[in-house]
């Protein structure tokens, strides 16, 4: 027997596929429909579990947002701060009046414990004695390992851009 002969008995011992009646609605496995409801559920569950992280509580209100170029409501003790520099003049990393006779710089990583303790406790006093009374202005340069933390890279960054712009 040929290869023709053989694939022509082949076809015609194959049962035809089972032919719909007409008006006949076709349906579907019962196992295809719980998998396919389980899926969406899942799918819903997922969708409202990501909106309520990202959302979070939704109590937020306008007062609780902090307005741009400003830290009220945006940090722990805020509003202090606000008031310890109010009047004071600020230029970038410079605090205090351009005219001032001396310029006491500070070189800070904004990741050292001992920069911390200096900040929280010494340098109010600073700023209040010297910095608001005209006598001293106050540049900071920040250092921090850029490797590190991105608060590094940005300012590096910065550097970078000022250098060239100088």
């Amino acid at each position: 027997m040929s290869g023709k002969q053989a694939r022509r008995r082949r076809q015609q011992s194959a049962a035809p596929p089972p032919v719909a009646r007409k008006g006949a609605r076709r349906r579907a496995s019962p196992k295809v429909l719980v998998i396919a409801a389980l899926s969406g559920l899942v799918i819903i569950g997922a969708v409202v579990g990501i909106a309520l992280a990202v959302g979070g509580n939704g109590s937020s209100s306008a007062a609780t947002i902090p307005t741009v170029g400003s830290l009220t409501n945006g940090l722990p003790n805020a509003a202090a701060v606000q008031r310890e520099f109010a009047g004071i003049p600020q230029n970038g990393l410079v605090l205090g009046s351009p005219k001032a006779p001396l310029t006491m710089v500070q070189y800070i990583d904004l990741q050292c414990p001992g920069c911390r303790a200096y900040e929280t406790a010494v340098q109010p006093s600073i700023v209040q004695e010297f910095v608001r009374t005209m006598r001293t202005r106050h540049r900071e340069h920040r250092l921090v390992e850029p490797d590190v933390h991105p608060a590094g890279r940005r300012e590096r960054a910065r550097h970078a851009r000022t250098a060239v712009a100088r």
